[in-house]
């Protein structure tokens, strides 16, 4: 479910599980010290161990385990230290614990400052008014509580430089509104024209993928990326555009067989590298993804016994038949579907989004939704639009087209090049529909300027 369609007691629990799964420690490896189990997935994902999580076709099943480990852990925090917070959570309220999708794309063209994400302060923390610290310094997530695992910078050009000004643990975010190119309309025509699962995936980890790295930065420019608790979020909507793309297509109840193509690296990174073997890491489809190498130790949480295929980690599993390691559910109320759902190649069944279609909200949510008034005024455009003679295909590209002019592309810094380059995006993937076709040429682009040296670490 979209974080607006959360009433106000669901998204303060969820933002009160996610502080305290920073709190809450134990020993995740065999033999290991106590340590945040908030952190253990920071290290997990910046484990260099894990290289075909971001250079390969296995980005989004990697990230859709991770995202599912992550979010039991939250219902586990809620049953072992539910009774023990401040206000308490009782257990029945444990079991219907999720992880809401950041639904970025609506915020396109506002000022940062009216972003919805950032309009409970008491939350999330409010846009970052000190532009030398960039510090979040309200909410949950700004000190004393909220300690980064990974230390940053406040120099964008130097994130993981000790010499930088400002490098400690605190969260900071950039909120470059530049790097945020994608408007629901241009989503969706993405999504709805990109029918194979190669260029879909292209699209979806560079354009649908890298904005948001780029708009918080610092510990979002990092393999450490986790450090920013928006990061999860930000991928749960990733994963819901891949849901997306299977239900536009009618392809949710098809054979991946005929679907996945396996590639190593994607077009513009370096290779993804087993670093025991040296040798391309595996990404067929009966290929394990690795969800935490620790060396000699076993991870309790995630133990190589547990770690799914990409093809056990295709689907969403059912009631009758979960997937990998229980995996089951469905996104709800999607408003991009309510909207534009008649472009899709397959405009009828949605079994994976807009499921259950219901919303909800509470007496402190007065005010109508800013994504609602959004889509309202989208709806009424492309109403008008058809009225005129229009296909729903050709209005929907004809507002994509539109909607992208009014941005410039954008410039990438040195630092956005190494952070891709890292990730295995490729320039070009970044192009929208209004754009000039990139060179994947990455000329003298340093893959030091985003230091990996501290990664590897045990739990």
């Amino acid at each position: 479910m979209a974080w607006n369609d959360l009433d106000y007691p669901a998204r303060t629990r969820i933002v009160r599980l996610v502080y305290q799964a920073k709190l809450y420690k134990e020993a995740w490896t065999t033999g290991g010290t106590p340590s945040s189990l908030y952190d253990a997935f920071v290290r997990t994902h910046g484990n260099s161990f894990n290289p075909q999580w971001h250079y390969t076709s296995a980005f989004i099943h990697a990230h859709k385990q991770f995202l599912w480990n992550y979010e039991s852990a939250l219902v586990y925090t809620c049953f072992k230290d539910g009774l023990r917070m401040v206000p308490q959570i009782p257990p029945e309220e444990c079991c219907s614990v999720s992880l809401p999708y950041w639904m970025w794309e609506v915020e396109y063209g506002k000022p940062v400052s009216d972003y919805a994400i950032f309009q409970e302060t008491e939350l999330w923390g409010d846009s970052t008014t000190d532009t030398t610290t960039r510090y979040v310094d309200t909410g949950y997530f700004s000190q004393p509580g909220w300690f980064l695992y990974s230390k940053v910078s406040a120099n964008t050009a130097a994130i993981q430089s000790s010499s930088a000004p400002y490098y400690d643990n605190r969260l900071k975010r950039l909120l470059d509104k530049t790097q945020l190119r994608l408007d629901p309309t241009q989503v969706m025509n993405n999504i709805r024209t990109l029918p194979n699962f190669y260029d879909f995936l292209v699209w979806v980890h560079g354009a649908g993928h890298f904005g948001i790295h780029g708009f918080l930065s610092f510990s979002m420019s990092t393999m450490y990326s986790p450090d920013e608790p928006l990061f999860f979020m930000h991928h749960g909507n990733v994963d819901r555009f891949f849901a997306l793309w299977l239900d536009c297509h009618g392809k949710e109840e098809t054979s991946p067989d005929s679907i996945y193509v396996a590639f190593n690296p994607t077009p513009g990174g370096k290779d993804a590298v087993n670093p025991i073997t040296g040798a391309k890491a595996d990404v067929s489809l009966d290929a394990v993804v690795p969800h935490y190498y620790s060396g000699s130790t076993t991870c309790k949480f995630s133990p190589a016994s547990s770690w799914g295929s990409i093809r056990q980690l295709w689907g969403y599993g059912s009631s009758t038949l979960p997937g990998s390691n229980g995996l089951y559910y469905r996104y709800g109320r999607d408003r991009l579907v309510e909207t534009f759902g008649t472009t899709c190649p397959d405009s009828t069944a949605w079994n994976l989004v807009h499921y259950g279609v219901t919303k909800k909200r509470d007496t402190k949510d007065t005010k109508v939704d800013p994504a609602d008034e959004v889509f309202a005024t989208l709806s009424k455009t492309f109403n008008e639009l058809q009225e005129q003679g229009k296909t729903p295909g050709e209005a929907l590209e004809e507002m994509a087209m539109e909607a992208c002019k009014k941005t410039p592309k954008i410039e990438l810094t040195a630092t956005d090049k190494a952070f891709m380059r890292m990730s295995g995006i490729a320039p070009s993937s970044l192009d929208r529909i209004c754009d000039e076709p990139s060179s994947d040429d990455w000329g003298d682009v340093d893959d030091d300027v985003m230091s990996e040296s501290d990664m590897g670490m045990d739990m």
